[in-house]
């Protein structure tokens, strides 16, 4: 499934740190770190999956085998939601930034019925029903707030994803599979991804930089 777009300020961030490292947590397959390699070259990409290709660390997210004070910029895209203690993740993940380091949280933000995104949240609910290795439940903005925004040095806002569904297909597989064994909301799910009706809805992103007035 699509990650959240590149919101304007960070592909700023990426210009700016185009000479140093800047570490995607949480990579999976790589499509996310690709995209902002096109921003700046030095991404590196991090998954205890070791899914991705190219210039992938297999790695802990929450033991980053980085030195302290070594990155300018490190982004966490649709991971916040899957840990345990986010606040401790935080707390580990600003040891590996430069004095002047950015940190960047991406993710989505559940609708309710009948809005924009409301598909997509149930199939979110559906695949983490069915798999321990599915994706984590999508996190409310209060929630966001709460973990992520307690302290000083954050901004943050919320968007609108107009991202468009880019693996359909096996989804679609793994939907109709599932929606012939007797998963009835399976079926549903992928009928009205069929008809056109899925949106990813909502999203919000948190930057964080220690730097007076960054």
């Amino acid at each position: 499934m699509s990650f959240t777009p590149i919101p304007p300020i960070l592909g700023t961030d990426l210009s700016t740190a185009a000479g140093d490292v800047v570490l995607d947590l949480g990579c999976g397959d790589g499509r996310w770190t690709t995209r902002l390699r096109t921003l700046a070259p030095y991404v590196m990409g991090l998954d205890v999956s070791a899914m991705a290709t190219g210039a992938a660390v297999c790695g802990d997210v929450l033991e980053l085998p980085i030195r302290r004070e070594s990155c300018s910029l490190v982004i966490a895209a649709n991971l916040l939601r899957h840990l345990r203690d986010p606040t401790e993740a935080l707390r580990r993940w600003r040891r590996v930034l430069k004095p002047a380091g950015v940190l960047w949280i991406l993710e989505d933000e559940p609708a309710l019925d009948n809005e924009p995104g409301a598909l997509y949240r149930d199939l979110q609910r559906l695949m983490r029903a069915i798999s321990s290795d599915g994706r984590g439940d999508l996190m409310t903005l209060a929630r966001f707030q709460t973990i992520v925004t307690a302290d000083h040095g954050w901004m943050s806002a919320i968007f609108e994803n107009k991202e468009t569904l880019n693996d359909e297909a096996p989804l679609l597989q793994i939907l109709d599979k599932l929606g012939g064994n007797g998963v009835e909301e399976a079926s549903r799910l992928a009928a009205g991804i069929r008809q056109g009706h899925f949106a990813y809805g909502r999203g919000w992103w948190a930057r964080w930089t220690g730097r007076a007035g960054g």
